[in-house]
């Protein structure tokens, strides 16, 4: 939206392309960012197309020394018009903010109409995936033309795509350990012998979400109910308004089924401990956990006002 905000948060670090972030390090270690939003910039080529491209650079410089004419890059007009769309697609993805690792080299004042417009599209971070594909064009063209061997030519992109394969593979793993949270989120909700308890109570069947949470607590929470047969009153989205969440929980917990669970961060356990609501509160690691009858076996950190 107009009002959105956030230019030159979601945008793309000048490291992108060898920032493997932490999706892997099997090759290259972690770079720092400027700030967590650049996140939106992640454009790692990859081991495999980094020496496919660095080789690529490598024989041309060699093919200029020797003082030998070969085109391996586009030429004349087409080289300058790959060099403009480069150009342009390091503004778009930086944004109005030019950052090297956790150092902002620079950045551009805009006009205010201006910024309002541009922040629509806050996240242009992602256009790196346009210098992604021309760095993996460009390297395959060169050595395609670069080396006249084409059995060696054809070897050599082979170990290449190997190599970017084995990352791949490594990445993969990786998500299941994603910072911030992600579908592959493993951990299990705290304390589990209180969390194994309910999960074996039919009678409860919905947890309510009372606010907004993290990416991780909503996986978490999903995978738990998932795995349970239990229902979720929310989910983690792009763009979630947390005051509908709050209101829609409030609405719930004056009527209070039996067969309900609210689940409370803990920026909001005052306001419910405070109230009561009439029900049993329970702490369950990062969250509190209220219900309309008693959990067996585990005393409640407040019980409902009596009448």
């Amino acid at each position: 939206s107009f009002s959105g905000g956030g230019l030159g948060q979601f945008n793309m670090n000048l490291n992108a392309l060898v920032n493997p972030m932490y999706y892997s390090d099997r090759f290259l270690p972690k770079l720092s960012l400027y700030n967590k939003e650049q996140y939106e910039g992640f454009g790692y080529l990859g081991a495999g197309i980094i020496i496919l491209c660095i080789a690529a650079v490598c024989i041309k410089i060699l093919y200029r020394v020797l003082g030998e004419k070969r085109k391996l890059m586009p030429q004349n007009s087409a080289g300058l018009g790959v060099g403009i769309l480069i150009v342009l697609t390091v503004i778009v993805a930086c944004q109005n903010s030019f950052t090297l690792g956790s150092v902002k080299l620079f950045s551009i004042g805009i006009p205010g109409f201006l910024e309002k417009i541009w922040s629509c599209f806050r996240a242009s971070g992602r256009m790196v995936m346009v210098l992604v594909l021309l760095a993996t064009l460009l390297g395959v063209g060169g050595i395609i033309k670069g080396i006249s061997n084409k059995t060696l030519a054809t070897l050599f992109l082979l170990v290449c795509a190997l190599t970017q394969i084995t990352e791949l593979g490594a990445i993969a793993k990786s998500l299941k350990h994603f910072e911030g949270g992600h579908m592959f989120v493993e951990e299990k909700p705290e304390p589990e012998a209180f969390w194994d308890v309910l999960a074996r109570d039919e009678n409860i069947k919905h947890l309510v979400i009372t606010d907004m949470m993290s990416e991780t607590d909503y996986y978490r929470l999903g995978k738990w109910a998932l795995e349970n047969g239990k229902t979720m009153s929310s989910f983690a989205s792009a763009r979630t308004d947390d005051s509908v969440i709050h209101e829609s929980a409030m609405e719930r917990v004056f009527n209070p089924e039996e067969g309900e669970i609210f689940i409370i961060p803990e920026c909001m356990k005052a306001e419910y401990l405070k109230e009561a609501y009439g029900l049993y509160y329970y702490e369950a690691g990062e969250y509190y956990v209220a219900v309309k009858t008693p959990i067996e076996g585990f005393k409640a950190a407040r019980e409902p006002d009596l009448p």
